[in-house]
Formats: C-alpha cells, sequence, structure tokens
C-alpha cells in the first residue's frame, strides 16, 4: 500500500483492524469461493469434450460466498469519506466481536461448562435463560 494514500489513512485510524486488510481477506475469500465453484462445475477436461456438472444447490452457496464478499469490499472501500469507510471496518469488528461472545456461550453450554448464569441443563430447559446467555 503505498505511504499517503487514502487506504493507508484509513488503516492509520483503525489500527489493529485495518480497513485494507479486512478487504484483503474478503476478496481473498471471493476468489477462494469462485475457484471451487469452477472446480465443482468444470471436469475432466479430456480429448474434445469437457465435462459439465450441476449441483443442484451446493453450487449457488459458492457464488454467494463469491458476491457477499464482493459486495463487502465495494461496500467497505466504497464511500469517499474517510469517517465513513472507517466506521463501516470497526461496525464490522464489533459484530465479529459479537459474534465470537455469541460463540462462546454456545461452546460452554455444548461442552458442559455451562455458563456464569446457570447450568447449561437448567438454560437449555429454559429458552429465555439461553437467549439471554447469548446476548
Amino acid at each position: 500500500m503505498a505511504a499517503g494514500s487514502a487506504l493507508a489513512g484509513d488503516d492509520a485510524k483503525t489500527d489493529p483492524y485495518q480497513v485494507s486488510h479486512n478487504a484483503w481477506s474478503a476478496l481473498c475469500v471471493a476468489a477462494d469461493h469462485l475457484h471451487c465453484f469452477c472446480s465443482t462445475l468444470v471436469g475432466d477436461m479430456g480429448s474434445n469434450e469437457i465435462a459439465i456438472t450441476l449441483h443442484t444447490h451446493g453450487q449457488y452457496s459458492l457464488l454467494r460466498g463469491a458476491f457477499e464478499n464482493r459486495a463487502r469490499v465495494v461496500w467497505i472501500l466504497g464511500p469517499r469519506q474517510r469517517l465513513v469507510r472507517v466506521q463501516r471496518r470497526l461496525s464490522l469488528q464489533a459484530g465479529e466481536a459479537v459474534d465470537k461472545r455469541r460463540e462462546h456461550a454456545w461452546t460452554l453450554i455444548v461442552v458442559g461448562g455451562g455458563s456464569s448464569e446457570a447450568p447449561p441443563s437448567r438454560l437449555l430447559r429454559a429458552p429465555g435463560r439461553l437467549y439471554n446467555a447469548l446476548k
């Protein structure tokens, strides 16, 4: 990244959650989804024929992952105003933190360690407690 560029400035404001790193990651994920899609679509290219395989559902999930990640890059990098780009990057990071906290609560319940509010058996019998533990 070029020193003094708008993206370098964004990264300085969002360190350690750099805008450029998130955009690059999303592009890599999108490319990986497309590569996987192509691998499932086009088979052996022997002789003068190409084998094409169409799956009824699985390939669409790969395309969706590619579109969503490419859209995320445009959403993050698209605005001209630095403040908007920084806010969007940090909002994504905040969402990831919430998701990790929920995942951790589920892991405690599934593994049997419970949560600080109640043992797993009580949480599973009381959906309201389970919901509150995951908030």
